[in-house]
């Protein structure tokens, strides 16, 4: 698990699934496959890992009938260092099962499925959570299928889907689909009340705006300069709407620091650079031109008369098709950004 915690984060949020999987496990229905479908960021695989931990803790009936507070305790930590041997966290990644930055891997799916046939070292539940499917490759999702559609006595699968891979239709059908949202404002409200943050009102209100209910995008704003980054990619715009000839240095500069820095960083800009793009679509079509609120473009407003929402258009997909496929092909990063803030000179439609 590449994200270890110290201690238990709280859930906030998303109670419907805590009141199916508890009520479920109350009646001795639960399913044994369980899709938790929803954005990126809003929680949905610290809502997986609460559950795993609960069923480990609770080896044997009865079970508590709601999620307690949580401890750092035994199961936390071994769960947290991967060292439970009855809990199996997949991703993809170098340092992880699947030893692949670019996906989950079939040799990580056959290893898990290995030690799935072995009895549970503790008696109770065996736990898998795949983090998330969207990263599978199609011989890892058929291999995983198989394993599906065959689970050993008290295995639970916790499947994460963001929605932006495809899932195999035979695969979807073997779960029971959750389908989580982001957090309301009352559950943001109640997660800054209980988590004080070094932000103005105004900075706060803004990250708040940016990250949608995404409560793992709010965090990631918060301690990376997600704010200052935002600030920068209006800039870069900026600088290629005003329709002049390369060399953009702001977008130069951009690039420069993002592939400098850590990989959470890179995809800390391509949901910025996302939200951006998608947030001047949405204004152009709406007719709404005022400036962000919290941003350069109080200062620095988006050249409006100058936009055609056709032409934008053609602009973001061009763009946010690059930023896609250069991730996809894992092209040099600093050469993608470029070639993404260039899509947006319109003059080139």
């Amino acid at each position: 698990m590449t994200d270890i915690q110290e201690s238990p984060k709280p859930v906030y949020g998303h109670q419907n699934l805590f009141h199916q999987f508890l009520g479920s496990l109350n009646k001795h229905a639960l399913h044994h496959a369980w899709l938790l479908s929803g954005p990126q960021g809003i929680g949905k695989s610290y809502a997986a890992q609460a559950l795993a931990r609960f069923l480990l803790r609770n080896p044997k009936d009865p079970c508590p009938i709601t999620l307690p507070k949580e401890e750092a305790d035994v199961i936390f930590h071994q769960t947290q260092s991967g060292s439970h041997p009855d809990f199996f966290f997949v991703q993809k990644g170098e340092d992880t099962l699947s030893q692949s930055k670019s996906f989950i891997t079939v040799d990580a799916i056959r290893y898990v499925t290995q030690k799935l046939q072995q009895t549970s070292a503790y008696g109770g539940w065996k736990i898998v959570i795949i983090d998330a499917v969207d990263d599978m490759n199609e011989k890892a999702q058929n291999a995983f299928l198989k394993t599906l559609e065959e689970p050993t006595a008290k295995t639970i699968f916790f499947l994460i889907h963001h929605g932006v891979g495809l899932l195999a239709p035979t695969l979807r059908s073997r779960c029971h689909e959750i389908k989580m949202r982001p957090l309301s404002a009352a559950d943001m409200t109640f997660f800054l009340k209980e988590n004080p943050v070094s932000l103005t009102k105004q900075e706060a209100e803004t990250a708040q705006r940016v990250s949608e209910g995404r409560l793992g995008v709010f965090e990631l704003l918060l301690h990376h300069q997600g704010l200052a980054l935002l600030d920068q990619i209006i800039e870069a715009v900026l600088e290629i709407l005003a329709y002049r000839k390369p060399p953009y240095p702001k977008s130069f500069q951009l690039s420069e620091g993002v592939a400098k820095e850590e990989e959470t960083k890179e995809s800390l800009f391509y949901y910025l650079m996302t939200w951006y793009l998608e947030t001047i679509t949405r204004r152009l079509a709406l007719k709404d031109f005022r400036a962000l609120s919290g941003t350069k473009e109080e200062q620095h407003p988006l050249p409006w008369d100058r936009l055609s929402l056709e032409l934008w258009l053609q602009a973001q997909e061009e763009a946010l098709k690059i930023l896609k496929d250069g991730s996809l092909l894992k092209t040099e990063l600093k050469q993608r950004i470029l070639s993404c803030f260039a899509a947006l000179n319109l003059n080139r439609y």
